[in-house]
């Protein structure tokens, strides 16, 4: 089976620069769009966690 992992920083998170007050965590969706966009992928498996 041929795959690759492709680990994501979202902004908002980490050392990026953070989200203004009340913004919606939900578009990180558009953020997950453009990476699968960029690499062409057709099938994809998501995993998360959280360090909180």
């Amino acid at each position: 089976m041929d795959f690759h992992y492709v680990a994501m920083g979202f902004g908002g998170h980490g050392l990026s620069s953070h989200y203004s007050p009340g913004f919606p965590y939900h578009h990180q969706n558009f953020e997950i769009r453009r990476v699968v966009a960029a690499f062409n992928l057709t099938k994809v498996s998501f995993v998360g966690h959280s360090f909180g």
